[in-house]
């Protein structure tokens, strides 16, 4: 069994007894006992809120942590084998989807981690309401778009930092949905002249789930462009997009094309 499978099965096994033994993980898992250790610690150091407490011995007399003077965190490590561990329900990972049925590494990541967790539920309120906002040949559109980034965050598998990969999916996705959904009021738009002689129309959201500006050339469908660290002034990523505002001016790089801007008057 793969170690993010084996995790996963200890997280579904927790939240169906809510109070088990590390003897009885090891049992169901068919690993060893220092394994179900090792493995919850990880567990906790992802934010899954387990806690652990000492048990009792075969015949009934309590048993004593051996950590003694270690810190709390390797105490966690050295709590007898007899030791039972307790999900917290309150704060246990909860996404939009039953984790029972959950298909691929990514689906069992985000069962195991609040943050993501979070992040899917506010995806499962979002996307319902962008699509019931649009019309029948938007909603086909809409519903592809969905299919292709669901498919496309599951990717996040082959990511050296998948956490980090999945977040950045959802954020990216919850602000699109949040723009094109009339979720958010609509800014003031700023023009822009370029030397490349075509107009550039911007317009900046800073209350959707990423900071982000929409960017609208002559004869161009709108992209939008995502806040990204800058040295200095302000920069915005997106598909083969970049902006960023420096000084008054701004150094646009569409497709393979570079120019200069600057707010119109």
């Amino acid at each position: 069994m793969r170690r993010a499978d084996r995790l996963f099965q200890i997280v579904q096994i927790l939240r169906g007894r809510r109070l088990t033994t590390a003897r009885h993980l090891a049992e169901s898992l068919c690993i060893s006992e220092r394994t179900v250790y090792r493995d919850v610690r990880d567990l906790i150091a992802s934010g899954v809120p387990i806690e652990g407490g000492a048990g009792a011995d075969a015949a009934g007399f309590p048993v004593r942590s051996r950590a003694g003077g270690e810190t709390m965190k390797n105490a966690l490590l050295m709590i007898v084998l007899a030791g039972t561990f307790l999900v917290l329900p309150a704060h246990a990972a909860n996404p939009s989807f039953d984790c029972r049925k959950a298909n691929g590494e990514i689906e069992k990541l985000i069962c195991m981690d609040k943050d993501l967790a979070a992040l899917d539920r506010k995806m499962a309120e979002v996307y319902p309401q962008a699509l019931a906002k649009a019309t029948k040949k938007q909603a086909g559109t809409l519903k592809a778009l969905q299919r292709g980034w669901i498919k496309g965050r599951d990717e996040c598998w082959k990511s050296g930092d998948k956490k980090d990969c999945v977040r950045r999916a959802y954020q990216t996705r919850l602000t699109e949905l949040q723009i094109a959904g009339g979720r958010l009021q609509a800014p003031h738009e700023v023009p822009y002249s370029c030397d490349d002689g075509k107009q550039l129309i911007t317009a900046f959201y800073n209350d959707s789930e990423l900071p982000a500006v929409v960017l609208t050339r002559h004869g161009k469908e709108p992209v939008i462009a995502y806040q990204a660290p800058a040295a200095s002034g302000a920069r915005y990523e997106g598909r083969n997009v970049e902006f960023w505002e420096h000084q008054g001016e701004a150094r646009l790089t569409w497709m393979n094309s570079e120019t200069t801007c600057r707010p119109r008057n």
